[in-house]
């Protein structure tokens, strides 16, 4: 199975149509917020609404199912203090029976695992505030195993 997410693309719809066309085998799209775009645009796209996000009949989060897996979908501004709360965003999941946290809004990449939940940030489709180039992730899950690459514009 194979996932393919992204996140804060502010309103860079060239981009992210890049983005499914090139991934268009792919088994699901995740968007982690900030698209700046309508509900009808991202149809397709388990797509939750973020910080700059107005569209109506985006949720502010979302669960998704896979491959014995379960996990949120946020843009995950609320957990921020300047960079995020991993520890509260996985306490939140634990909380909830996830082990996955999908989020956006820091325009940083991250893969970490804390407290037993993997946090996975794709970074930002329009520009990373860590001077690295634009990203977004793939996952590639088979049987348990989740393997995460870090894909940049550059490849499209």
């Amino acid at each position: 199975m194979r996932i393919v997410v992204v996140s804060d693309s502010h309103s860079r719809r060239d981009i992210l149509a890049k983005v499914l066309k090139k991934h268009q085998g792919a088994d699901m799209f995740i968007h982690c917020g900030d698209s700046n775009m309508s509900k009808n645009e991202l149809k397709g796209i388990v797509a939750v609404r973020g910080n700059t996000d107005y569209a109506e009949g985006i949720p502010m989060m979302r669960t998704v199912d896979f491959a014995g897996h379960s996990a949120i979908v946020m843009h995950g501004h609320r957990f921020f203090y300047g960079l995020p709360d991993l520890e509260a965003m996985a306490r939140f999941a634990r909380d909830n029976q996830k082990d996955i946290v999908f989020f956006g809004h820091s325009h940083r990449y991250c893969d970490q695992v804390v407290n037993g939940v993997r946090m996975l940030n794709p970074g930002s489709l329009s520009y990373n505030k860590d001077g690295t180039p634009a990203c977004y992730m793939i996952l590639d899950v088979v049987g348990s195993r989740i393997d995460v690459r870090k894909m940049t514009l550059d490849t499209l």
